[in-house]
């Protein structure tokens, strides 16, 4: 299991995360409280593959939030994110 923080920290802090996801780093702090969003994971495992950086689903599934394959794709993501952004 990775915690939030600790991916987070791990690809760069809320700020580049943020930027490169397109949200603001205020989003992704509040993933530190609620878990990460079944999209962003998505998009969050894609940026760790291109970086080298070890992760797997089952690392993002400890926070108490499963993927649920729905969110699989890209439209998935931006939903979630935005559904993150909107709370």
């Amino acid at each position: 299991m990775t915690k939030p923080r600790v991916l987070i920290r791990r690809l760069g802090g809320p700020v580049e995360v943020a930027r490169l996801i397109g949200v603001t780093h205020g989003c992704i702090t509040n993933w530190y409280r609620r878990g990460i969003p079944d999209g962003a994971k998505w998009r969050l495992l894609r940026l760790a593959r291109e970086r080298g950086i070890d992760l797997t689903v089952e690392d993002l599934e400890g926070d108490g939030h499963a993927l649920s394959p729905g969110t699989a794709g890209e439209g998935g993501a931006e939903r979630s994110v935005r559904n993150e952004q909107a709370a």
